[in-house]
C-alpha cells in the first residue's frame, strides 16, 4: 500500500521471505471425540492455501518421523532442518474441555498455541517441501470425501463471517491515530477525504466457494479466513502482514471532527499568510509609487521656479500646473493600491519626509508675491518702452490749442 495514504498508514517495510510456506492453526473442533484443527498451508510466493483437518496425534507423530530421518542419514547428506521442535502431548477432546469449562485452564487455546510455535520454527527452516519427503506426505491432502466435505464446509464459514458489508465502519491500523471510513460500496476514506480508488474495497467470487475475495488494486487482501467482524487482517506477498481493529462510532466520529478542525485551522492560517503577503507586496508598491511622485514634485517644482525661458507669470502657472498634476497622480495611486496595515507607519513616514524636502508654506507664498511685483514692475516697464514718442510740430500744435482754451475761459473769470 503506497501513495498518499501509505506514507504512515499502509505502507510497511518489504520483508524478505525466506521460507516457501507458512502454516496456520484456524481452530480446533470435536471431531469423533478428539482435538481435530483446521489447519491451512500457504505458499508464500502466490498465496495458494490447502487446507487439511489434524489431530494434535499428527503433529507429534511428524516431530518423531523427522528424528527418524535425522538419526538415519547418512554421513554427509545434510537436510534443511536442523531443530525439531517440542510438541505439545496429544489428550483427550472431551476431558481437556471439562477442565476448560471448570476454569482450571484453558488447554485448548494453550495446546493451539503450542502446536502453532512448534509448526513456525520448523516451517521457517523450509524452502521446498517436495525435498523431504516425511514434509511431503504430512501435506498430502485428504481423500476422504467426509473430510473434504468438512473442510469445505468449516472453511466456507469461517470465510462468509467477513463480507463487505459487514466491514463496513471505522477502522485504525495497529499503532496509529488516523481514521479509515469503510463504505457499502467498499470506497475507502482516509480521516475524511478519499485518497483514491488504489485503497477502496472490491469483493469479487461466488460466496457459494472458496474463490471469494477482498482486494484491493494496491495489491492487497483480507485474509477471510484469519480475520473478522471486528479484526482485519490484510496480507501481500512479500510484506509484512497489517492489522487493523475496528474503532467505535462515537470515538472514530470525534477524532474526525478534530481533523476536519485541524485542517480548518491549517487552511485559515495558509490564508491570512496570502494576504498578508498581497498586502505587503501592495504597500510595497504604493510606496514606491509615492517616492516617485515626490521626488518628480519636487524637480518640476523647482524647474518651474528657476525659469527656463520664461515670464515670472507663467512660471508660476506653471509651477501649479505641476503641483494639481502630481496630486491628481498621487490619488490615483491612493485608489489603486489600498495601503496595508502593516505598511501604515512606514507610509507616513515617507509622506513626512517629502513635505519636509517641500518649501515651508510661508517661504512659498513669499516667492509667490515677489514674483507677481516683478512681473508687474516688467510688465509696466515694457509699456513705457512701448509707448510712441511725439512729434515737435504736434506736440506744438498741441500747446497752442492749450493756450487757446486758457485765453478763452480768461474772461469768464
Amino acid at each position: 500500500m503506497s501513495g498518499e495514504a501509505g506514507a504512515d498508514e499502509v505502507d510497511r517495510p518489504k520483508t524478505t521471505v525466506r521460507h516457501s510456506h507458512t502454516v496456520h492453526l484456524l481452530g480446533s473442533r470435536d471431531i469423533g471425540g478428539e482435538t481435530t484443527y483446521l489447519m491451512r498451508l500457504r505458499q508464500e510466493s502466490d498465496y495458494k492455501y490447502s487446507f487439511f483437518l489434524k489431530k494434535a496425534v499428527d503433529f507429534m507423530e511428524l516431530i518423531e518421523e523427522l528424528k527418524k530421518d535425522q538419526m538415519n542419514r547418512m554421513w554427509g547428506d545434510a537436510s534443511e532442518i536442523q531443530i525439531l521442535p517440542d510438541m505439545p502431548k496429544a489428550g483427550r477432546f472431551g476431558f481437556r474441555k471439562a477442565l476448560s469449562k471448570l476454569g482450571v485452564s484453558d488447554f485448548l487455546d494453550q495446546q493451539q498455541e503450542a502446536i502453532q510455535k512448534g509448526m513456525d520454527q520448523l516451517m521457517c527452516q523450509v524452502t521446498q517441501i517436495s525435498k523431504d519427503e516425511t514434509l511431503t506426505k504430512f501435506f498430502t491432502e485428504s481423500a476422504d470425501p467426509d473430510q473434504k466435505r468438512i473442510l469445505f464446509d468449516w472453511v466456507l464459514g469461517m470465510r462468509n463471517e467477513v463480507t463487505l458489508l459487514s466491514v463496513m465502519g471505522f477502522w485504525r491500523l495497529a499503532g496509529s491515530k488516523r481514521t479509515w471510513t469503510i463504505h457499502s460500496d467498499g470506497q475507502a476514506n482516509l480521516d475524511g477525504r478519499h485518497r483514491g480508488d488504489e485503497y477502496d474495497f472490491i469483493e469479487e467470487g461466488d460466496p457459494t466457494t472458496l474463490n471469494r475475495v477482498i482486494t484491493r488494486k494496491d495489491g492487497w487482501s483480507i485474509d477471510l479466513e484469519r480475520s473478522s467482524k471486528d479484526h482485519l487482517i490484510w496480507v501481500s506477498p512479500g510484506k509484512q502482514e497489517l492489522d487493523w481493529h475496528r474503532v467505535g462510532k462515537d470515538e472514530a466520529e470525534a477524532a474526525l471532527k478534530k481533523v476536519e478542525e485541524l485542517k480548518a485551522g491549517i487552511k485559515k492560517k495558509k490564508e491570512e499568510q496570502q494576504q498578508a503577503e498581497e498586502e505587503a507586496e501592495k504597500a510595497k508598491i504604493r510606496t514606491t509609487i509615492l517616492q516617485r511622485a515626490a521626488t518628480a514634485k519636487l524637480e518640476r517644482m523647482q524647474s518651474n521656479l528657476e525659469g527656463g525661458g520664461q515670464d515670472p507669470i507663467s512660471r508660476l502657472e506653471a509651477a501649479n500646473d505641476a503641483i494639481a498634476e502630481e496630486d491628481e497622480d498621487e490619488v490615483a495611486a491612493q485608489q489603486s493600491t489600498a495601503p496595508a496595515p502593516a505598511a501604515a507607519a512606514e507610509e507616513k513616514k515617507e509622506e513626512a519626509a517629502a513635505d519636509a524636502a517641500a518649501p515651508p508654506a510661508e517661504e512659498k507664498k513669499e516667492e509667490e508675491k515677489k514674483a507677481e511685483e516683478k512681473a508687474e514692475e516688467k510688465a509696466e516697464e515694457k509699456k513705457e518702452e512701448e509707448k510712441p514718442e511725439e512729434k515737435p510740430e504736434e506736440k506744438k500744435e498741441e500747446d497752442k490749442k492749450q493756450e487757446e482754451k486758457v485765453a478763452e475761459k480768461a474772461p469768464e473769470a
